[in-house]
């Protein structure tokens, strides 16, 4: 479908195609066949091409929506203060900074065990080890679990559980569990099997708890198509600056804990 709005708001600013693209530093082609409907950009060149012409890029992920189909409501999109008053859901996150990354991770972390959460980290032992040096103080460390992709690989399920419970052995007092994972460092294709059995050995601790679940994405690696089909699992979306009431979320998309497994 044209994008009228597109082609509008281009001339309204008295720029040519080929001056939009080369400041969003995609193709003048490409942006062309973005404008007359032919091609979706990627979350990465949407927000290259809202930069320049000043609007928000989830126009092009909900453009062909009626309506926000969402029960869901956030107060502001304040990372850190969102992630202090939420318990429950699960966040996409594209990032585009490695520097923000962990530091939103790190807020993700320091909001949990405010509330009393045990907060459980898949990535690499290069982003675990960084994000440790940044919790404030050494008793919250009790609260955190990481892990590394060799760690999944090569640990079969219920031993890695049972490394789990005997560091947190305070999990059934919890009221709530948080899990991020950075799927750019899953590693091997059968990582997310291993995760839903581990899954699977641990729902007698965290059924009846309040679970926030966030996964995590480089930006540039995601299509408009595939990020659509993300949104429609996830209940919020996170970039390095904000995070958001997903508008094609509905309850029910999903039935257990892992929503990318839906969408791989």
């Amino acid at each position: 479908m044209r994008r009228e709005w597109l082609i509008k708001l281009r001339k309204s600013k008295g720029l040519t195609q080929e001056q939009v693209a080369s400041a969003a530093f995609i193709d003048r082609a490409f942006f062309s066949q973005v404008e007359t409907g032919k091609r979706n950009p990627g979350f990465d060149v949407a927000a290259n091409i809202a930069n320049v012409l000043d609007f928000d890029p989830m126009i092009f992920f909900q453009e062909h929506l009626k309506e926000i189909p969402s029960s869901l409501s956030l107060p502001n999109d304040n990372i850190h203060h969102n992630l202090q008053s939420i318990s429950n859901g699960e966040i996409l996150y594209l990032y585009k900074e490695i520097g923000k990354y962990i530091q939103n991770l790190h807020t993700f972390v320091e909001t949990g065990i405010d509330q009393g959460t045990y907060v459980f980290i898949f990535d690499t032992n290069k982003n675990n080890t960084e994000v440790l040096k940044r919790i404030s103080a050494q008793n919250r460390l009790k609260y955190i679990y990481t892990i590394n992709k060799d760690e999944i690989n090569n640990t079969p399920p219920h031993k890695l559980y049972d490394n789990i419970i005997n560091k947190l052995y305070d999990l059934n007092t919890a009221k709530t569990i948080r899990v991020w994972i950075n799927k750019e460092t899953t590693g091997r294709t059968d990582w997310f099997d291993k995760l839903d059995s581990l899954y699977k050995l641990m729902q007698k601790k965290i059924d009846g708890k309040n679970f926030l679940f966030s996964c995590s994405y480089e930006a540039s690696h995601i299509s408009a198509d595939r990020y659509i089909n993300m949104m429609r699992v996830y209940s919020l979306l996170m970039t390095d600056n904000e995070i958001v009431v997903s508008p094609l979320y509905k309850q029910g998309n999903h039935k257990f804990i892992l929503p990318s497994l839906f969408i791989e």
